[in-house]
């Protein structure tokens, strides 16, 4: 498979005959990051929110595993449904779909 056959519009430049060779430079994408201040406020944010739901969903297992008694496999199972459940429950149908 060529690069960027995937996507559709790229698909189309090469039935249309052309060549797509561009690949991201890391060079260039840090410095691209660097210069978008909201990128960074928007890491700064988001890295230390992810702490707490990682907790929540590590506590909720091994407690239905001590508390239940609930095998970790069976506890892991009800932990991703409750979070897919709510996670639709509270989604734009639209978007999920």
């Amino acid at each position: 498979m060529k690069l960027g056959m995937a996507e559709p519009e790229i698909k189309r430049l090469y039935e249309a005959g052309y060549i797509y060779e561009y690949k991201i430079k890391v060079r260039e994408l840090v410095s691209g990051l660097r210069r978008n201040l909201t990128i960074i406020f928007l890491f700064l944010q988001g890295i230390p929110g992810t702490l707490p739901w990682g907790t929540i969903v590590y506590w909720s297992v091994t407690y239905m595993n001590v508390r239940w008694g609930l095998p970790e496999s069976a506890s892991t199972i009800v932990v991703i449904s409750a979070g897919f459940r709510d996670s639709y429950r509270y989604a734009d149908w639209r978007l999920v779909i």
